[in-house]
């Protein structure tokens, strides 16, 4: 299934090279302010577990530092692995010590995780949790064990800090479940 993932994300790279972020979430900064050059420009996909660093990597456009996304994808998947009922590295979010949202546990699949980075934290975290649901890593139960995790706080401010509000959070799910459904030529339940 992760190869259909990334066959399915294969297809999108195009319209997520030049999604349209901010029409979604007005707060993001799409440049690097040191150096004024887009920050947003690729994306690294990355699947593994404890043992295999990775057992699949694979970067999409251009990653203006592969370095820095290699350490905040490991990251995301080294969070997720330290606590086995950590579904999501959101779950642990906290900017201060470098840890986002973008990292999700496989279910079924004993310690493997998914993460990605190099698009916006909000974007990460919605093109993985969408491609997974659209080739079947995550089904419905897995979608709402997620949101049932307790606390959602996180998921919160992770909108409010991209400057977006709930519902530009639920649009900006729509458009991309979208891209992803006329990619795969099939209907979202």
């Amino acid at each position: 299934m992760v190869t259909n993932l990334s066959v399915l994300m294969d297809s999108v790279w195009g319209e997520i090279e030049t999604f349209p972020w901010l029409d979604y979430m007005p707060g993001l900064i799409l440049n690097d302010p040191d150096t004024g050059l887009a920050k947003f420009t690729g994306l690294l996909l990355w699947y593994g577990d404890a043992g295999s660093y990775p057992r699949m990597s694979k970067t999409y456009g251009n990653l203006p530092d592969p370095e820095k996304t290699s350490t905040v994808v490991r990251k995301k998947a080294e969070v997720v692995l330290a606590d086995p009922r950590c579904i999501a590295s959101g779950q642990y979010r906290d900017k201060s010590q470098k840890i986002y949202a973008g990292g999700f546990r496989i279910p079924g699949v004993n310690g493997k995780v998914l993460a990605g980075s190099g698009q916006p934290e909000i974007g990460d975290y919605v093109l993985l949790l969408r491609a997974m649901a659209q080739v079947g890593l995550y089904d419905k139960d897995q979608l709402l064990r997620l949101r049932d995790t307790g606390k959602l706080s996180w998921l919160s401010q992770m909108v409010s800090d991209a400057g977006g509000t709930s519902e530009s959070f639920v649009a900006l799910n729509t458009k991309i479940d979208r891209i992803f459904q006329a990619a795969a030529g099939l209907r979202l339940r």
